[in-house]
């Protein structure tokens, strides 16, 4: 079992051989705390463009590559960053282009189940079975071990795709999969009618539209009336 100290010491060296200058500041109580000036702002809370500059600058903007972390005691499978996949394939990739996908989401990774996200950011975020820890070596200590990796085939929709997946739903007693709508608030719904076709709904007002095999882009994005309803990245 690694202790506070050695994940200090371990973060300090990992940060060392990154290039980045770091070093222990004291609280009142005595617990120290990691200071890496190139990756802070404000009151020395940890910057997370300057973190996602950093990791930007391990994936190179290869949209098929992920960066893997893991938990600093147990060695487990973390996070995965990654580029958000809708971004328009003719644009440079920037460090801002970066999401995360979380492993407490289910093991797998999954393209549903991007994260952009800053919430409770002030010294990283929270690290499971590390409670015992400071959380900023803890974080710190996460995203220094990581490790480039494949990302699975980021392949378009289609509508049999739509309709195997409505038809699956159907059965286990669920009526309908979330899409966006182009107001704000409001929720669209892909879904099978009486007659099994597949539609595009909104529950609320009734409207309901049939699906055709034109409703998907070149970029296999389902799209109506410009709008684009669902992607392979749309959350559920």
């Amino acid at each position: 079992m690694h202790t506070q100290d050695q994940i200090n010491s371990t973060c300090i060296a990992q940060l060392a051989r990154e290039g980045f200058r770091a070093f222990f500041e004291y609280e009142a109580d005595g617990t120290p705390v990691i200071r890496v000036p190139d990756l802070e702002v404000n009151e020395h809370s940890l910057d997370r463009m300057a973190v996602f500059a950093f990791i930007h600058s391990k994936l190179l903007g290869q949209r098929n590559k992920g960066l893997l972390v893991k938990t600093p005691i147990t060695g487990e499978h973390r996070d995965i960053y990654c580029y958000h996949p809708d971004i328009a394939s003719s644009k440079v990739l920037e460090a801002s282009d970066l999401v995360v996908w979380s492993a407490l989401s289910g093991g797998v990774f999954d393209w549903t189940e991007l994260i952009d996200d800053d919430a409770a950011w002030a010294d990283g975020w929270d690290m499971p079975d590390c409670e015992e820890l400071e959380q900023r070596s803890a974080f710190l200590c996460s995203l220094l071990d990581y490790e480039v990796i494949d990302l699975p085939a980021y392949a378009p929709l289609t509508l049999q795709e739509l309709r195997e997946e409505a038809l699956e739903l159907k059965h286990r007693g669920v009526c309908w999969r979330g899409c966006t709508s182009p107001i704000r608030g409001e929720r669209w719904y892909i879904a099978l009618n009486d007659a099994d076709q597949l539609i595009i709904l909104n529950r609320d007002s009734g409207w309901h539209l049939p699906l055709r095999e034109d409703h998907i882009d070149a970029m296999g994005r389902l799209v109506v009336d410009g709008h684009v309803a669902l992607t392979r990245a749309t959350p559920w």
